[in-house]
């Protein structure tokens, strides 16, 4: 699979194989345990071929700006906050949804985050320059939940 051509003659990258395979495997996964079908699933034998690390693209000064303004003009008013400290911090969409105000410190333009999720490190920070992210910190100062977004 990982060597034939596809209908626009060029080879299928190995993680688009890996997603083959991962379907497959769920359809048989159901044929093994809900219609038992088969004894066991086949697919667990076969090895997947390793990705690739992917790419880091940043976005350029005109393509933050666009999409600040294109922030600006929807009708999501949490969307600009959002997207600004997601350009400023790197931050991922659920790390800012589930940020508390308690989470920020003013003083010290330092946020800091608690990863339950991750085994080797429990917390990480990301320093913020509050003037240049006045999107976010405008946002809801005196909100009534503890969430910051």
């Amino acid at each position: 699979m990982l060597s034939e051509t596809t209908t626009k003659k060029s080879i299928r990258s190995s993680s688009t194989v890996n997603r083959y395979l991962a379907a497959f495997s769920k359809v048989l996964s159901v044929g093994v345990k809900d219609w038992e079908w088969l004894e066991e699933n086949p697919m667990l034998k076969i090895s997947k071929p390793k990705e690739g690390r992917g790419r880091d693209r940043f976005l350029d000064r005109d393509e933050i700006h666009r999409l600040l303004e294109a922030c600006k003009e929807s009708s999501n008013p949490d969307l600009l906050a959002i997207v600004s400290l997601a350009i400023l911090t790197g931050m991922r969409y659920g790390e800012i949804v589930k940020l508390k105000w308690s989470d920020i410190n003013f003083d010290l333009s330092f946020i800091t985050l608690y990863l339950d999720f991750v085994q080797d490190l429990n917390r990480r920070g990301f320093a913020a320059s509050f003037k240049s992210c006045s999107n976010f910190f405008d946002f809801k100062p005196y909100s009534k939940t503890s969430y910051a977004a």
